[in-house]
């Protein structure tokens, strides 16, 4: 009897208990969600940023213009892009620019190259502290079709290759320490650095060009060296106008030992100009100093002196902007 009753009674605060989550009126059950994340607040292990592709485009005509003009046109591609994590001790940064362009003017036969650039960028660092990180990163840097140097503007007879894929390219590793005093710049410097240059086209290695030391060569490492590295991202200088420049230095300990100080000098910069959603300028312009590429004093005359000089490059140009990510801030 006993044990009936007890089932009795456990049946009936069974019933209870049931009532009571059917009435609507009752005090639902507490839930700590303060242990959840809200969704838009959950960082994804990459990120994709700043993938820009910009198209621009021009063309000049003219019939009986008694002010005078040259019929041309000119294409220009620049694609640019960011793969990032962010973590709380590590970070992993990649960065790849492809920019490309020609122009075809009146009395060219052909179109000429006007830019060509591969850049690939990619850094791995372990944050010591918010501003000091351990960082390696890797440089490579390269160009996909030919370079000539043309002896006449109307004819590409007698044109001679002075570039090419991998020829040369460059590849850059450093290890070393990274301060980031803002979010918008850092400054790597890594007593730990090597460079290496690939010239995989025959004719320019016979001549044994971009500092090969024998005819016939296509890579030249340069194993021990020192590099600087500062980056400044300026997301908005005035309103709609960004900014990104990086510099590149790096020193070969073993040539300065035998000889002097060189210092190869890779300086890029991009300057965006935003209209709409759509339209926008870019102006970029790079600077390349590297006492191993020398260039003919006269470059119509191949029999005179060679010597290394400081290489510019600016492109300015007005065209389609397609955004394939979200605005890049770097991390």
């Amino acid at each position: 009897m006993r044990s009936i009753n007890f089932l009795a009674g456990i049946l009936f605060l069974f019933l209870v208990q049931a009532a009571q989550a059917q009435d609507p009126g009752s005090n639902p059950v507490a839930v700590d969600t303060s242990a959840v994340p809200p969704k838009d607040t959950i960082i994804p292990y990459w990120n994709v940023k700043g993938m820009n592709l910009n198209a621009n485009f021009s063309n000049s005509s003219y019939s009986r213009w008694v002010a005078g003009g040259i019929n041309s046109i000119s294409m220009t591609g620049l694609f640019t892009g960011f793969i990032m994590h962010d973590g709380k001790r590590f970070a992993w940064s990649n960065y790849l620019l492809y920019s490309l362009g020609a122009v075809k003017q009146q009395k060219m036969p052909t179109f000429r190259k006007t830019d060509d650039r591969i850049i690939i960028i990619s850094k791995w660092s372990y944050k010591h502290t918010e501003k000091v990180r351990y960082t390696a990163m890797v440089d490579f840097r390269t160009q996909t079709l030919y370079g000539y140097n043309y002896p006449t503007l109307q004819s590409d007879s007698g044109r001679t290759i002075t570039s090419g894929f991998f020829a040369p390219a460059y590849l850059q590793t450093s290890l070393g320490i990274e301060w980031k005093p803002k979010k918008w710049f850092y400054v790597l410097y890594s007593p730990i650095a090597s460079k290496y240059t690939f010239v995989f086209n025959d004719s320019l290695s016979a001549q044994k060009a971009f500092g090969l030391e024998n005819a016939g060569d296509h890579v030249r490492g340069e194993y021990f060296g020192t590099s600087l590295n500062a980056r400044i991202t300026l997301d908005q200088v005035v309103k709609n106008v960004s900014f990104v420049s990086n510099l590149n230095l790096f020193s070969n300990y073993v040539f300065d030992i035998k000889h002097h100080v060189a210092v190869d000098v890779n300086w890029d910069n991009i300057l965006t100009f935003k209209v709409n959603k759509i339209i926008s300028a870019n102006w970029t312009w790079s600077m390349i100093y590297d006492e191993d590429v020398l260039q003919l004093s006269s470059p119509n005359d191949p029999n005179s002196a060679k010597h290394p000089y400081v290489q510019w490059k600016n492109v300015l140009g007005i065209g389609v902007t397609i955004k394939l990510g979200q605005e890049y801030k770097d991390q």
